[in-house]
């Protein structure tokens, strides 16, 4: 704009004067003509260099958001596990009812049973959750619908799950018990800080009574985090407790304790993430032993192919129970494990 009104008043100026300008102002005059014009211009390159600089590092940047999913081929379904019974056990498909769109790729990949529920700790779960109790109506031997439409920090949670528990819903979660780096669950309105932060340890005791299992988000899994989740384990011997995606970001070892301490504590296995992300530190090789020696421990799950594709979600799964020399610990992994807590659960209701 003060390139144009500059050059405008010049040319202006130039034009009223003309006849009372000697040669030497007429020259000078012109010599500021030429400079604002080659003023403009370099303004219009500079402007047209940034502009085709930003929309080549914009496509460079979509080009790596598609590689974080396409970087690494979808291996088929393994032909072994096609009779196999497999529980996704943490599935987001309520939200959105995404789970209409999803019975193909389940049917494709063995998907018996699937964990379902959608937003977690914060209002908007509270519809969601209803979605996956119609689901479950609708396809009762497909769904085990969890809930967490519940602010942990209000005494009115517990008269909630107590109704929810008694209405037939198998499980909670995904209860957000600590979250600091996920860019989406750090900021929900009802998580909570730690395993044992408010009421928390009142919801344990009353989900006992009625044999549902919790399945928790906690991240980062660092050592404080371990350390309150291990007192919640220890004060409720009788609750089950899942801990959610407890590979994701983490080191192999770094849940053994409470493998080894606790019978109650349920790892879940994100499959998917050791498979593909590229943020993975590790591979799925790198988890077989703990698998192995914790068989009875041990969930499988898809978390709807979070970070990933879909397709990537429940690839992985096929990929890590086949490198599982023991049909006996595939089974177990794959479905026994959980459904060990379902049957407990059916019989509460009963």
């Amino acid at each position: 704009m003060l390139n144009n009104y500059l050059a405008f008043n010049l040319t202006n100026i130039y034009a009223a004067c003309l006849c009372r300008l000697s040669v030497k102002q007429i020259m000078e005059t012109r010599k500021i003509e030429i400079l604002v014009k080659l003023k403009r211009r370099s303004i219009f390159r500079k402007y047209f260099l940034i502009t085709f600089v930003s929309f080549l590092i914009l496509g460079c940047n979509k080009r790596n958001e598609a590689a974080k999913t396409t970087q690494l081929p979808i291996a088929p379904p393994v032909d072994r596990f096609k009779e196999l019974k497999i529980i996704d056990v943490h599935n987001h498909d309520a939200s959105d009812n995404k789970y209409l769109s999803s019975f193909s790729l389940w049917n494709k990949y063995s998907i018996n049973k699937v964990v379902l529920f959608g937003d977690v700790s914060e209002p908007p779960a509270i519809i969601t959750d209803e979605i996956a109790w119609q689901a479950y109506k609708a396809y009762p031997n497909k769904f085990y619908p969890f809930f967490s439409g519940f602010n942990l920090h209000d005494s009115t949670c517990l008269n909630s799950i107590k109704n929810q528990l008694e209405k037939g819903y198998f499980g909670l979660g995904e209860v957000v018990a600590n979250s600091t780096n996920s860019p989406v669950v750090s900021k929900v309105a009802w998580k909570g800080f730690h395993a044992m932060d408010g009421y928390l340890p009142e919801i344990y005791k009353l989900i006992a009574k009625y044999k549902a299992p919790i399945l928790l988000h906690i991240d980062p899994v660092d050592e404080y985090q371990i350390k309150l989740l291990d007192s919640a384990l220890t004060v409720n011997p009788q609750t089950n407790i899942i801990l959610g995606h407890a590979n994701a970001y983490s080191d192999p070892k770094a849940l053994e304790n409470l493998l080894i301490k606790h019978k109650n504590f349920y790892y879940d296995f994100f499959a998917g993430f050791n498979a593909y992300n590229p943020e993975r530190k590790y591979n799925l090789i790198d988890f077989v032993e703990i698998a192995n020696k914790y068989p009875d421990q041990f969930l499988i799950s898809s978390d709807s192919g979070y970070g990933i594709t879909y397709e990537q979600a429940y690839s992985a799964i096929h990929q890590f129970l086949n490198l599982i020399s023991s049909d006996e610990i595939v089974a177990k992994i794959a479905s026994g494990n959980f459904e060990r807590l379902m049957d407990a659960r059916k019989n509460a209701i009963k």
